[in-house]
């Protein structure tokens, strides 16, 4: 065989594993019905400013031709990739909030074309701490249309299917009804993330019906995840599936639980998750250290040292309708000043974002 005829043939191997591949498929926003306390608010708020999007959403529909592209591109970004989810170095909220678009919607489209959490976990960065602050702060300049626009995508960002696989990537708290040309189910679920780690599926269905489950395993379980410039470092990770209250056969494949099985009406799946709090420092900075629990990174409220060896603790506090962080703080000699509270960055972006960092006792 000639040199020539060789790359021919190698050519058309790539081009008929590339077409033989399929991405995952978003559902149609309409059949999922956001009931979640972190994200309800926001989205019917988008959709209130925008009509024309309950008509005509945001599609996300990527080509495998698209991935050699989209992989390229987000290898040279991803160096780049802040705590946050946006490029590092922009300081003005309007910017910060195009890059973290950008980032969301080119990792989910990765997502659906690799069928890698790790994707997601970016995405789900980038929506929580940057996208979301750009809705919470309108003095942040950025386009109010255009966060709306992007806030509109999250219903689709809740599930990816491809004939009897069905991956639930977005854990939030909704109702369901998938169906496709093999399935036709419904699906009711609790969970309270960023707030408690804990969800419920609830499967309604008129007959048995056959299909695999692909759970994705969040980074910030187990401080995995993070950008590609940051080290992160966590203690008591768990993660447990029940079905029907009993342990499933299911295994872990690419950042998915995955679970094959025959459904029937009224199962049951428990997926109990924790997060606990994570110290993550940059690469380039590593005497400095940032805290994140769940997606949310979070900001303090003063620049006091900490010792990254302290217990952080974590408190509801319902008055606030979020989850604040307290630890001891100390001056730059390492003596006790007191205490410190963290909030989630995206309550105000622009007042936090310089105490996304604490620096560390020595």
């Amino acid at each position: 065989m000639s040199k020539f005829t060789f790359f021919i043939s190698l050519s058309m191997l790539c081009l008929s594993t590339l077409q033989a591949q399929k991405p995952l498929r978003t559902v149609h926003p309409d059949s999922v019905t956001l009931d979640d306390f972190f994200w309800l608010e926001m989205v019917d708020s988008a959709l209130t400013l925008c009509p024309s999007l309950q008509s005509r959403p945001v599609a996300i529909k990527p080509r495998m031709s698209q991935l050699p592209k989209l992989q390229a591109a987000y290898r040279h970004l991803e160096p780049r990739i802040s705590l946050t989810g946006c490029e590092k170095g922009l300081t003005g909220a309007a910017g910060r909030f195009k890059s973290a678009a950008d980032v969301a919607m080119r990792a989910f489209e990765l997502t659906l074309l690799t069928r890698r959490s790790s994707y997601f976990d970016i995405c789900e960065r980038a929506m929580f701490n940057e996208v979301a602050g750009a809705w919470h702060d309108p003095s942040s300049q950025a386009d109010r249309k255009d966060v709306a626009r992007i806030l509109s995508a999250v219903p689709q960002m809740v599930y990816a299917i491809d004939g009897k696989d069905v991956y639930i990537n977005l854990l939030v708290r909704h109702n369901a009804h998938v169906v496709t040309d093999d399935l036709d189910f419904k699906v009711l679920a609790t969970a309270s993330i960023p707030w408690y780690a804990q969800c419920l599926f609830r499967l309604a269905m008129d007959r048995e019906q056959e299909f695999t489950l692909h759970l994705r395993l969040p980074g910030w379980v187990k401080a995995t995840g993070f950008p590609a410039s940051y080290n992160a470092s966590q203690n008591g990770a768990r993660v447990a599936v029940y079905i029907n209250g009993e342990p499933p056969e299911a295994e872990v494949v690419d950042g998915y639980y995955v679970i094959r099985r025959k459904w029937k009406n009224g199962d049951m799946v428990k997926y109990a998750l924790n997060s606990p709090v994570i110290r993550a420092t940059d690469k380039q900075d590593p005497h400095k250290v940032a805290l994140q629990r769940g997606p949310l990174v979070y900001a303090a409220d003063h620049a006091d040292h900490i010792n990254p060896k302290d217990g952080i603790s974590n408190d509801f506090r319902l008055e606030e309708n979020t989850t604040i962080l307290t630890s001891k703080s100390y001056d730059a000699q390492g003596q006790p000043t007191g205490t410190y509270e963290a909030r989630p960055y995206f309550w105000n972006t622009d007042k936090l974002l310089p105490h996304v960092f604490k620096p560390v006792v020595k």
